[in-house]
């Protein structure tokens, strides 16, 4: 009887493990950032989506060296199913087969892709096939403080403001006692990244029409490689990279000891949380020969290895609706959703912040830190034709051009920098496909 009894318990037990058994199909994700961006994945977006979707479980990934990490295990055949991409790398990543192509996705989905910001798309698609859904467009902005413009009688910038002023202006700005600088005109990273923008200003280009070859050795370039050797080393406007050490442009902009300053607009809830009192401002970035503003768009795409697509398409499409996409910008505004109805929503408008990220308070916030944003995309000043597959080459390659340009007592001109860069680049592409 106690046998009986005990065959009994023990095939219960069993039962009730077969009942709790997760039949779920997992999928994984993976993304980069600050830990406090994780929450807005972890605690919303997942939450939700494996709430529509009951028959999903979504594993969640945040990686450091991301760009290596991802590369290291696709290599592998065990790349994350849904996988963030930063634009620099998306070609990159279609090139070595990464990515699953989408096109058939979109079609039964039906997504209106005339929504998405038009820049993104030459990014996500190669060869006539589309790779990735894109999340969020960030932009290129001129961060400045209205106060020092007001106390030296200058006009603020704004969209008609050129390269040719804000030099002017940086001179003004610039307040000098003896050989000390205590405060610069204009401060930003001095790389390649930002390089771009003032290239593509002066009506250059990083890449060949093909994307097969460096262009960064023309004229156009080396002009933009003058004006900033005009701002650092010609006016002293600026200061060293050696100067500034480990100090980063936007702690010299948010404490004062710069009147302009030149990134993303991911860094505008950073400046805000540093300086809670700063009341600075952002437009586009100032016009060259033409009116550009260098965007760079996150996206998500399905690994070509995925065993579950499918499922993975569902949440690459959910991270990327109007309303996931509005969400993103109201809590983490770091870069504005790359549909325009949600860019031109009244919800753009509402940011609130996430935790301790800092929201903006008010109508006249947002006008002064983030309505440029939806001028820029109303004026479709944003582009991303600097993306090309051989991005990381540029970058390396162009951030040494630069170093030995603007680095005190240098005899390394403009044009020998770059097109010595352009010959490296060129070199190395083709060594890569050989």
């Amino acid at each position: 009887m106690k046998k009986a009894v005990a065959i009994l318990a023990f095939s219960c037990l069993l039962f009730l493990a077969g009942c709790g058994k997760d039949d779920r199909t997992v999928i994984s994700m993976s993304v980069w950032g600050m830990p406090w961006e994780d929450k807005l994945y972890t605690e919303i977006y997942i939450p939700e989506f494996e709430k529509q979707n009951p028959d999903i479980k979504v594993k969640f990934n945040n990686y450091t060296n991301y760009r290596e990490k991802i590369l290291t295990l696709a290599a592998g055949n065990n790349a994350p199913d849904v996988i963030r991409q930063g634009a620099a790398d998306v070609p990159n990543f279609i090139q070595k087969g990464m990515n699953l192509p989408l096109d058939d996705y979109f079609e039964e989905s039906g997504i209106d892709r005339s929504d998405f910001v038009d820049a993104a798309w030459p990014v996500a698609t190669m060869d006539g096939k589309t790779y990735a859904i894109p999340q969020d467009e960030n932009l290129f902005a001129l961060y400045y403080d209205p106060q020092a413009f007001k106390e030296a009688g200058l006009k603020e910038p704004d969209h008609d403001y050129t390269l040719e002023q804000m030099l002017k202006d940086a001179e003004v700005l610039t307040k000098k006692n003896g050989d000390n600088v205590e405060r610069y005109g204009l401060v930003q990273g001095w790389n390649a990244w930002n390089f771009m923008n003032y290239v593509m200003a002066f009506n250059g280009s990083i890449w060949s029409e093909d994307l097969q070859t460096s262009t960064i050795g023309s004229e156009e370039a080396i002009k933009a490689l003058e004006y900033w050797k005009q701002l650092m080393v010609d006016f002293n406007l600026t200061p060293y990279q050696s100067e500034m050490g480990q100090i980063g442009p936007d702690v010299y902009f948010q404490t004062g000891k710069a009147a302009m300053y030149l990134d993303g607009t991911w860094m505008a809830p950073s400046i805000t949380k540093a300086a809670p009192d700063f009341k600075f401002k952002a437009t586009s970035f100032p016009k060259g020969d033409r009116k550009v503003v260098r965007a760079q768009s996150v996206m998500w795409a399905v690994s070509a290895d995925s065993k579950h697509p499918d499922e993975a398409w569902k949440l690459a499409e959910f991270l990327s609706t109007k309303e996931a996409l509005t969400q993103y910008w109201q809590t983490l505004w770091v870069a504005a959703p790359a549909r325009y109805s949600a860019v031109n929503s009244e919800e753009f408008k509402n940011v609130t912040g996430l935790e301790d990220i800092p929201g903006i308070d008010s109508e006249e916030e947002f006008k002064d830190k983030a309505a440029w944003i939806v001028e820029t995309f109303d004026n479709k000043w944003d582009t991303q034709e600097w993306v090309g597959p051989y991005h990381s080459i540029y970058e390396q390659e162009v951030d040494n051009a630069i170093q030995s340009v603007l680095v005190k007592g240098s005899k390394v001109t403009p044009r020998e920098a770059l097109k010595k860069a352009e010959e490296n680049i060129n070199k190395t592409i083709q060594q890569q496909k050989d």
